[in-house]
């Protein structure tokens, strides 16, 4: 079930929506008032009752829906707001299958950060990371073991946070071994996506899930409310996060998949796309190898948001856009083409001829001529170079060709006319 669907059902059941949310308010010329979300008394929060289905808290300056109704008076996030609403309404939840079966224990991350550093700001500089996206993202300094130099490398660390808590942490070392990144997570930790921290808590219309952390820190820069999937891309247990995200992620009309532009990453969108709902899913398309790669090679905002735009849905092949038929629209207007062949009677020529990816039926009762005509058709059409195929499901093959043949002579003597050799 959608965001919209929802609301929608929390609508049709308007009044026992906010008996059961404000039970202090009372009902006065088709509207619910009470005092405010603490059910005081007073007439400041009201609800229309009468199907424009909005609130208004006239104090505070809240509003919107009922799920947003349902946020504010329960302190809540939306993605509860949700489970509480289904489970008020009745709403059997189908998405149950994407749930993990069975409750898990896992460890809480530490963490470490290093007082007084900045060289991860500085880092995440180079990479067109502004201090000010790098502090929405909450990122630290931290160390790191190298196991292969026995030395302590300084390194970024990212938290996964959640509703406020600290799910999982991950440690990117600033400078690399071998050329090879060095990256670090916390064991046993809940599988999460990062990024939450910097989504407003209202954002519902759609959300960008990445490959990485700075992807998704370059794709707030562009606008874009995004999230990271922890294990980068590739399919099975790498993307286990989807069943411990499934209803955190169930707020969103859209998904846009900005995965990396390899194998790895064409593999993670469609798996990930299949489970989370091909209906609101929709594929990126970058000039470059990923979001940061755009970042750092100055693709702007502007042509960033084209992009997003033009995303393409994960629709069958045989489904197209219209705009991939222009050259061909552009041909039926101003050079459409001549057609195939045009029927042996002047009284069609005129008006009547057989075109490609079209399809003619002939109908009409037994015995009015109907295989004579496809006969003589098929006949002009051989005239005009047109090759001709019949399947009769009634005439032997020697015994069609008999009368089309004489057709073709116009009279029931051919040898009279011609050599019957030379016409088969």
């Amino acid at each position: 079930m959608t965001i919209q669907e929802l609301s929608g059902l929390l609508w049709q059941r308007v009044e026992q929506v906010v008996a059961h949310l404000l039970p202090n308010g009372r009902r006065v010329n088709g509207e619910w008032v009470v005092g405010d979300l603490h059910g005081n008394k007073g007439q400041s929060l009201k609800v229309n009752l009468t199907g424009k289905q909005v609130w208004c808290e006239f104090n505070g300056g809240q509003g919107g829906d009922l799920l947003d109704l349902w946020v504010a008076v329960c302190g809540i996030q939306l993605h509860q707001a949700m489970q509480e609403a289904k489970v008020f309404l009745g709403v059997k939840d189908e998405s149950n299958e994407f749930l993990p079966k069975q409750p898990k224990i896992f460890k809480k991350p530490e963490r470490k950060g290093v007082k007084g550093s900045r060289d991860c700001f500085a880092y995440l500089a180079s990479r067109g990371i502004s201090h000010e996206t790098a502090q929405a993202f909450k990122v630290t300094d931290a160390v790191i073991f190298n196991h292969e130099t026995k030395q302590e490398v300084l390194a970024i660390d990212f938290p996964y946070l959640r509703d406020g808590e600290l799910k999982q942490i991950k440690r990117l070392g600033i400078e690399r071994h071998d050329g090879k990144k060095i990256i670090m997570a916390e064991s046993d930790c809940e599988p999460c996506l990062f990024g939450w921290q910097a989504i407003n808590p209202k954002e519902r219309s759609l959300v960008v899930i990445c490959e990485g952390e700075i992807d998704a820190m370059s794709l707030h820069q562009y606008g874009l409310p995004a999230l990271s999937v922890p294990f980068g891309g590739g399919t099975g247990a790498k993307q286990q996060w989807i069943e411990h995200e499934y209803e955190n992620l169930s707020r969103f009309e859209e998904i846009f998949l900005c995965m990396d532009m390899d194998a790895a990453g064409q593999s993670a969108a469609n798996e990930i796309a299949t489970r989370l709902g091909i209906h609101r899913c929709s594929f990126m398309k970058l000039p470059h190898k990923d979001a940061n790669e755009c970042l750092v090679n100055n693709i702007s905002v502007e042509q960033f948001q084209r992009l997003f735009m033009d995303a393409e849905t994960f629709d069958p092949t045989e489904l197209k856009r219209a705009g991939e038929f222009r050259q061909e629209v552009h041909a039926a207007f101003f050079s459409p083409a001549p057609g195939l062949f045009t029927s042996p009677w002047p009284t069609l020529e005129q008006n009547f001829r057989f075109r490609t990816h079209e399809l003619t039926l002939v109908n009409g009762v037994n015995g009015h001529g109907k295989s004579q005509f496809v006969g003589y058709l098929s006949l002009e059409a051989t005239y005009q170079g047109v090759s001709a195929c019949i399947a009769s499901m009634e005439l032997r093959p020697a015994i069609l060709l008999k009368r089309m043949i004489r057709q073709a002579v116009c009279t029931g003597d051919i040898a009279k006319r011609l050599n019957f050799d030379y016409i088969i």
